[in-house]
């Protein structure tokens, strides 16, 4: 008897946790447990499901507008699945025509010492966590200097990521004393 009693309560408890979604406009979905706001858009046969972070409706609305933009500018090819090291290494093609040949090469440097941290993963796939990664394993045992160039140089290449179209928004990510 006291088994069909624990059985019922966690069948209970799971059905607590059902996830219902409410569709308040096009692309825009309220979460009825939370009521916090989700998007869900559609570009190339992908699906782009983001939470706006808001309960406001008009803020929603801002913000599902904002998103849009930034999944249009998105380009669908083949290109999308670009390593790290190969969007390094366009990123330094169209930039060093402009550079001196120390530059250059502090630059290679930088890309060779990120390199592992983002070693397998597709440009637009980087996260976050690869960030920290980096700066938990290496930004302890390197100058202050060469962390600002490495930092620099990152935020450079997934800015120009985002510039291509080849990624939604760069990754936001705190290090030290600079936000990437």
């Amino acid at each position: 008897m006291l088994l069909g009693m624990e059985t019922e309560a966690l069948g209970e408890a799971k059905a607590a946790r059902k996830v219902v979604f409410h569709r308040v406009a096009e692309n825009l979905y309220r979460l009825e447990m939370t009521g916090g706001y989700y998007a869900l858009l559609k570009r190339g046969n992908k699906q782009f499901r983001r939470s706006l972070k808001t309960k406001d409706r008009k803020l929603a609305d801002r913000r599902l507008a904002e998103l849009r933009a930034q999944v249009g500018n998105l380009t669908i090819s083949e290109d999308a699945r670009l390593s790290f090291d190969d969007m390094a290494k366009r990123w330094m093609d169209t930039t060093k025509h402009a550079l001196k040949a120390s530059t250059i090469t502090r630059r290679e440097t930088c890309i060779a010492n990120l390199s592992p941290f983002f070693k397998g993963v597709s440009v637009r796939n980087a996260q976050p966590q690869h960030c920290e990664r980096w700066l938990m394993v290496r930004g302890s045992k390197i100058a202050p200097q060469t962390l600002a160039h490495e930092i620099n140089v990152m935020r450079a290449i997934f800015d120009y990521a985002v510039r291509l179209g080849l990624m939604l928004t760069r990754q936001r990510f705190r290090g030290n004393r600079q936000t990437l």
